[in-house]
């Protein structure tokens, strides 16, 4: 048969298999995280004319809610702040948990905004 096509075709049974093995890859991704472990990257942060700092970000996976307390590390130490507001975009201001893949503004107090830095990593405590 004169064809352009001159790879072999694949059959459906193989791409079930194909799409399976991939979503099993996923479920246990490059560092076998807990789908629940608090994990948000971050992409800036500012002062508030109350002193208070927000940061910016997108939670990769789990979830986060005011009053949980996250963790970061700033030169050599590690820091602990306690959630006080979440601005969850396109959510209403009363919205108190925030979910992964979510973009969101953290409210915290208690250390100098220049201890956030774009690609920093926050985790929940």
């Amino acid at each position: 048969m004169n064809t352009f096509i001159k790879f072999k075709i694949i059959s459906v049974q193989s791409m079930k298999l194909l799409i399976l093995s991939m979503s099993l890859f996923s479920l246990f991704s490059f560092k076998k995280q807990k789908q629940n472990d608090f994990l948000m990257i971050v992409d800036d942060g500012f002062t508030l004319s109350d002193g208070k700092i927000v940061i910016t970000g997108q939670i990769q996976t789990g979830k986060i809610s005011v009053g949980d307390k996250i963790t970061f590390s700033y030169k050599e130490d590690v820091y602990e702040l306690k959630v006080e507001f979440l601005e969850i975009f396109g959510q209403s201001p009363e919205t108190k948990t925030a979910y992964a893949s979510q973009y969101l503004g953290i409210h915290v107090s208690g250390v100098p905004k220049y201890y956030f830095y774009h690609g920093q990593e926050l985790r929940k405590k």
